[in-house]
């Protein structure tokens, strides 16, 4: 018959027994179906089961097989006239892969397409650009990159049947690349249920069978199965006949020669209005809008995504290592998810622009999901210039506020579906590890059941020579009996192989209430980002040129409240990233260094006088003692000193600071200064407090160190800041830190009496027995004082005290009074 060709098929080595090395749990039924496709055949032929195609009156398919634009990836440059495939090379574009299916699918019979390598591409100097290519079937509405899902089915350059993202070698040594550039290839779909091979699909590679006849796997089975190719670095030219360009060993009718009741034929998608649309979804961060992005794409699967998301998962897909070091993995996002890859025009948004223009020519619907762009009038009027109205339906489609109930269990099954797949994997890491310990166990008593058998037959020989036994050969000696091999050594109940099912996850509380998601487990925007892109963020409106905005979830005036809401909660929490010190905080530093200066050299002076005075002296007092006999003798109000530097016989306040008192000192100003600074630094009008979660961060950039609890002498900021409430504290309803002095205070002796009134509160608790006096602790004792490295700060009064009242200060030992300004109250 015409098409057929003669003579015995010669295949590679041991490709009958392809079938049982398939991994695939979808792949369980090959051996029913494709036991006879050549597994009992010598190993260097396989009887070819196929047979010739009867004759068939019935109507044959009058549509000629096409590529249509949205069952491609967007790459893809189709030329109907001779179904060439070739793809864009811009870029980062060189190295992703193409994939495109034909819109005739089929549902019966047994069909053949035909595939050449016309030419690869690839650059040697770029290993990320190395070529491979897929043939294979795929169902409607799939991926176009065939092998990584169980909607398709391929065969790979490289020897492997794939699926589900595994692989199964069916040609031992593979098929390199460079034997199917240049061949013909050809695939055979045999979906006749009459014939022997039903349910298969073989690869013929210059006529010549390539491996044994393939079960379709189980997944798909019973659906229209589409002509799909793959291919990288490389341009395809796809044949579907009516004629084959090599004949195989059997008559086998092409695609363009299906019987019309054997096919299902796709019509491509034209727009109402004569324009495909754009779409730009516009959603909060880390709030459902990939969640919502990813329901649009299923019910309207002709869209195609355009996101630096995709282009990642396209990149993973194409073969491409993903992000290798570990700054690069703290800076991704779902926006940004392309950062890291080492290939250049990859994450700079080259390819995104060269869809883009690309789609100029072949257009098809486009869904540009960008978070924080999206959000941005700035950035949304850029995308629109890249969709001319002239071209495009634009879209905005606004997913901001109180999502539909379906989409609440939307999200609530995928996180139920995360956390279950998370305790499969402990399970079986659980499981691998009880059946390792299972085997070293059993190994071990193995080795110890074989040195207590030699050992007895060591005993036993000097018996058998006197008895004038025969001795035995060492093989015989060595040998255990059979009982001894049949018995196996009990592992004593370590690692049982009982087969126990994983837990079952289940939703708390907080998840069962929950309307969003991580997705990805990365943010949607870095949080380096969005700390200086929230000021620009807003909805889109009319005048900004789409030619429709979508309310989805809240209405129009909803959603603004909600991103107003929104917005401030995120300022109070994020610090201003570009801070930058005024002029009016150095100058308050500066004077704060100086007053420093002046009071330990005045501290140095009164220091050696005292040594002198009291050098006869036999019982010499320690320092905490001296202060308060002076106190006693001047009747000493703290608060009430006039000069710090002189409360009497020329003995300042501070005599007996040491280094850490100078450290404290220093930082309730530092602390002090920053708060103020802040409030005139920040542009921002809702920005201009800190928390205390932020308090680290601004100290680092108004004083470029780093703000070390430790250092200070307590394990945590919170300690820290709770020892110096007295100067700042935080408000119990806002979590906003403020200062208790004021910014234009006329002097910094303030600091200098918050610091000794504390000091000796600290030790009338010690002296008192009070447990768990929250104070300064060090490994080693400081004696000596030191020269303070001060940063800059602001001079403050304590804000006045209402007459007759008083100022209350709460430690988690017991309260203590503090006095404002001097007054009769």
């Amino acid at each position: 018959p015409p098409g057929r060709r003669s003579g015995a098929c010669a295949a590679s080595p041991d490709v009958g027994g392809a079938d049982r090395d398939m991994p695939a749990a979808a792949m369980a039924e090959a051996s029913a179906s494709g036991a006879d496709a050549g597994g009992g055949a010598p190993a260097d032929v396989i009887k070819e089961l196929e047979v010739d195609a009867p004759e068939d009156p019935r109507a044959r398919l009058d549509a000629v097989p096409r590529f249509l634009a949205e069952d491609t990836t967007p790459n893809v440059v189709p030329s109907d006239a001779g179904g060439l495939l070739m793809s864009l090379r811009e870029g980062g574009l060189r190295c992703l892969a193409a994939g495109a299916r034909t819109n005739v699918g089929l549902r019966a019979g047994r069909y053949m397409f035909e595939v050449q390598v016309v030419e690869e591409t690839c650059e040697p100097s770029l290993p990320s650009s190395k070529g491979f290519a897929r043939i294979g079937v795929s169902t409607e509405g799939s991926s176009p990159i065939l092998g990584e899902s169980e909607d398709s089915v391929c065969f790979t350059s490289d020897g492997h049947l794939m699926h589900c993202g595994e692989r199964t070698r069916i040609i031992p040594g593979g098929v390199a690349m460079a034997r199917w550039s240049g061949a013909t290839l050809a695939v055979v779909i045999n979906l006749d249920q009459g014939l022997q091979n039903a349910n298969t699909m073989s690869l013929f590679v210059n006529g010549e069978r390539c491996g044994s006849a393939q079960a379709l796997p189980a997944s798909l089975r019973g659906k229209a199965l589409y002509p799909s190719v793959t291919y990288k670095a490389s341009t395809l030219h796809v044949h579907f006949g009516p004629t084959p360009h090599v004949s195989l060993p059997f008559a086998c009718r092409m695609l363009r020669d299906a019987a019309k009741d054997d096919v299902v034929v796709r019509q491509p998608f034209v727009p109402e209005s004569g324009k495909h649309e754009v779409v730009f979804p516009v959603c909060l961060p880390d709030e459902g809008g990939f969640d919502w992005l990813d329901r649009f794409l299923e019910e309207h699967p002709r869209f195609a995504e355009l996101s630096e998301r995709k282009v990642a998962d396209w990149a993973t897909s194409s073969g491409l290592p993903g992000p290798l070091s570990k700054a690069a993995l703290t800076e991704r996002s779902n926006d940004r998810a392309c950062a890291g890859f080492a290939v250049p025009g990859l994450s700079d948004g080259s390819v995104q622009g060269a869809l883009a223009r690309f789609a100029m020519i072949n257009p098809r619907d486009l869904v540009v999901m960008e978070v924080q762009g999206n959000l941005e009038a700035e950035t949304r009027a850029e995308a629109l210039r890249q969709y001319p109205a002239s071209s495009w339906r634009r879209v905005a489609v606004v997913a901001v506020g109180e999502p539909d109930e379906a989409f609440k269990e939307r999200v609530r099954a995928a996180i139920l579906r995360d956390k279950q797949a998370a305790l499969n994997a402990e399970h079986a890491r659980k499981k691998e590890g009880a059946e390792k310990l299972r085997q070293a166990e059993l190994a071990r008593k193995r080795a110890d059941a074989e040195r207590k058998r030699k050992l007895e037959a060591a005993k036993d020989q000097p018996a058998k020579k006197a008895k004038g036994a025969v001795n035995a050969t060492p093989k015989t000696a060595s040998a255990p009996d059979n009982h001894e091999v049949a018995q196996e050594p009990d592992d004593g109940g370590v690692g049982d192989t009982t087969e126990e099912p994983p837990p079952k996850a289940e939703l708390d509380a907080a998840e069962r209430r929950a309307w969003f998601r991580s997705v990805g487990g990365r943010p949607d925007v870095a949080h380096s980002r969005l700390t200086t892109a929230i000021a620009k963020f807003s909805l889109p409106t009319e005048d900004e040129g789409f030619d429709e905005i979508r309310f989805v979830w809240s209405a129009q005036e909803e959603a603004k409240q909600r991103l107003r809401d929104w917005i401030l909660e995120r300022k109070r929490k994020m610090p201003v990233e570009h801070i930058k010190p005024s002029d009016w905080f150095w100058q308050k530093l500066d004077v704060f260094r100086k007053d420093v200066a002046r009071w330990q050299a005045t501290q140095k002076v009164a220091q050696a006088a005292a040594a002198k005075a009291h050098a006869a002296e036999k019982d010499d007092s320690d320092s905490s003692q001296l202060l308060q006999n002076a106190v006693r003798q001047h009747k000493l109000d703290v608060f009430g000193v006039d000069n710090i530097c002189d409360i009497g016989d020329q003995v300042p306040l501070f005599l007996h600071f040491d280094l850490r008192d100078w450290a404290i000192l220093s930082l309730r100003f530092e602390l002090h200064l920053m708060i103020h600074s802040l409030r005139r630094d920040c542009p921002d009008p809702d920005r201009k407090h800190m928390t205390i979660h932020q308090v680290s961060f601004y100290y680092n950039k108004y004083y470029k160190k780093v703000l070390n609890a430790r250092g200070y002498g307590f394990d945590s900021i919170d300690a820290l800041l709770r020892f110096i409430e007295d100067t700042v504290f935080m408000d119990a309803e806002t979590g906003i830190l403020e200062s208790q002095v004021d910014a234009d205070h006329a002097s910094n002796d303030i600091f200098v009496k918050l610091t000794e009134e504390t000091r000796l509160h600290v030790q009338r608790q010690e002296a008192a027995g009070v447990a768990n006096v929250l104070k300064p602790v060090f490994n080693t004792v400081v004696t000596k004082p030191a020269a303070a490295n001060v940063a800059p700060a602001v001079e403050t009064f304590l804000k006045p005290t209402p007459p007759g009242g008083i100022r209350l200060g709460v430690t988690p030992v017991s309260g203590f009074l503090i006095p404002g300004k001097l007054s009769a109250g």
